[in-house]
């Protein structure tokens, strides 16, 4: 079974969804929320996330719309990839050039 992820493509949350997913090699798909016309106020969607808000992963019947961060400290191997992204040089620099914006 493949998960799907619900969000825009471009939108930074549903990007660290699949970061995440292709570094632990889960085959995933992406369905699209346009936000700009609102769909993600739409009854269909709010039927798979209460808040209106993106991403929703879905893996069979499991949904999962909270933020990701109680992966990194309950998930002993997202927390081990999590030490060891978060200490690389270039992760750094990447967080440094994204906190100046």
């Amino acid at each position: 079974m493949v998960v799907k992820v619900y969000g825009p493509v471009k939108a930074a949350c549903p990007q660290r969804v699949m970061v995440c997913l292709l570094e632990k090699g889960v085959n995933f798909e992406i369905v699209d929320v346009n936000l700009e016309v609102g769909e993600q106020k739409r009854p269909q969607f709010l039927s798979r996330q209460p808040f209106g808000q993106v991403p929703v992963v879905e893996d069979g019947d499991f949904r999962l719309f909270a933020k990701l961060g109680h992966l990194v400290t309950e998930r002993k191997n997202v927390n081990a990839w999590w030490k060891d992204i978060s200490n690389r040089p270039a992760w750094k620099k990447l967080v440094s050039l994204a906190s100046d914006y």
